[in-house]
């Protein structure tokens, strides 16, 4: 971890070796700012991402044609794959053949809806091993904020409630 005691100290005696060079002496506390924002930056992002890969849901970051850019973990154990394969795929390769369509449509709606965080029902992914695992996603379409530039998919494990999910009319 990068620490600011040497630039200050290398500040200072620039600063006693030449006082009067008072842009120089402003150009050192720049640097130090600006060290410090990224120190503070990294730090920020590590405590972000030990939160997204320990949440007790699926967080998924999609692009606009839904190619899956970052899967957490909670979506590579309830689906058995990598998380290397999960983000060699579109989103729609896991998705049931008889919901793909469905799903596209909503898919269609988040993109038309940015900022909205929207409920995108139910959804069947095969997992690795073969088996149907329903998920319920809410999606957040965030692809207009400069800052982020995705959506936002939110995963959940549904799965026992398949044989209702399946008795209203989700027939495989």
């Amino acid at each position: 971890m990068v620490t600011l005691r040497p630039i200050r100290q290398l500040a200072a005696a620039t600063h006693e070796a030449n006082p009067l060079n008072t842009a120089q002496s402003e150009i050192c506390e720049q640097c130090r700012r600006v060290i410090y924002l990224e120190q503070q930056i990294r730090v920020e992002r590590e405590r972000f991402k030990v939160v997204i890969e320990n949440v007790s849901c699926g967080v998924m970051l999609l692009d606009v044609q839904a190619n899956i850019l970052y899967a957490n973990r909670y979506v590579s154990d309830a689906l058995g794959y990598t998380l290397q394969e999960i983000t060699e795929h579109n989103a729609f390769y896991f998705t049931h053949p008889k919901e793909t369509r469905l799903q596209r449509v909503l898919f269609g709606k988040t993109l038309d809806q940015p900022g909205q965080l929207r409920d995108r029902g139910y959804a069947r992914f095969r997992s690795k091993r073969g088996v149907w695992m329903l998920f319920g996603i809410r999606a957040l379409n965030l692809l207009d904020d400069p800052n982020v530039g995705v959506i936002i998919a939110f995963v959940n494990d549904e799965s026992s409630q398949m044989s209702r999910y399946l008795s209203n009319g989700n027939d495989e």
